[in-house]
């Protein structure tokens, strides 16, 4: 080989490389986590809201902004008696949102969750939990069955405006009741039609419900208000209280029908 040869056969070797460690370590910040290596470290990603003794929880799984565009949903359930667990997914893989990542399963942190609300709040009823999402976490929660392996198993499941890429599956068949709510407007469900994917996911499995909210848009059960944008188009986001108040009675309802009183 020519000294010239030689050059250009090593920076290409060093770029290889270089490109391989970026995306080991993508992989090991976005998608999976050492639940036991560092349980210390995710307790900064896991807020707690109890609702007192023997009450049962809900866990909720971010969509792809920061944390805090949920907490409203924690003080809900907590005047409701639920137990509310706030994940920060996307702080436990040291960012501060999901924004502009592909849509992966972190349905994993779940179960990293319920262990540290037995170790630090027994007094919460974990035999009858819900897991519920929001638009990215939404689709992750209909996806999570098979992170539950010993035998604990959410009750019920609340998806609000999942799917992508006109996919919405649901792990849990018909094992579990599984509620999706999704709004007439929003421009999300329109696209690839993520809304029709969970609507024929609804007719196929009985104990799954679709609930179409109308004159609502996409995260209508926040405070945001505004444009953002996803494979290169601009979908909208608008608060519509009236259509979460009707969120609010149905999640309430299943829950007392399926935990009874609480």
């Amino acid at each position: 080989m020519t000294p010239v040869h030689d050059y250009f056969l090593s920076i290409f070797r060093i770029v290889l490389f270089a490109g391989a460690a970026l995306l080991l370590a993508s992989c090991q910040t976005t998608d999976v986590l050492d639940a036991d290596g560092q349980q210390e470290s995710f307790r900064d990603h896991i807020e707690i809201y109890p609702a007192g003794k023997n009450s049962p929880a809900v866990f909720l799984l971010q969509g792809s902004g920061p944390v805090r565009a949920y907490r409203h949903w924690t003080k809900w359930f907590v005047r409701n008696g639920v137990s509310a667990i706030l994940i920060d997914s996307a702080g436990m893989r040291g960012r501060k949102r999901f924004g502009g990542m592909h849509v992966f399963d972190y349905g994993q942190d779940v179960p990293v969750a319920m262990k540290l609300v037995r170790e630090t709040h027994p007094e919460i009823d974990l035999s009858r939990f819900a897991v519920m999402g929001f638009s990215r976490g939404a689709t992750v929660a209909l996806k999570s069955a098979r992170h539950f392996t010993n035998g604990a198993r959410p009750s019920l499941i609340f998806a609000l405006y999942p799917g992508v890429g006109g996919q919405c599956p649901n792990s849990y068949g018909n094992s579990v009741e599984t509620h999706i709510f999704y709004g007439s407007l929003d421009d999300w469900g329109a696209y690839q039609g993520n809304r029709a994917a969970c609507q024929r996911t609804a007719s196929k499995y009985e104990r799954t419900f679709f609930h179409l909210l109308g004159n609502a848009h996409h995260g209508y059960d926040g405070e945001w208000e505004g444009t953002w944008h996803a494979g290169n188009r601009a979908f909208h986001s608008k608060p519509n209280p009236e259509a979460k108040r009707k969120t609010e009675a149905i999640i309430l309802e299943a829950m007392h029908r399926v935990w009874g009183k609480f």
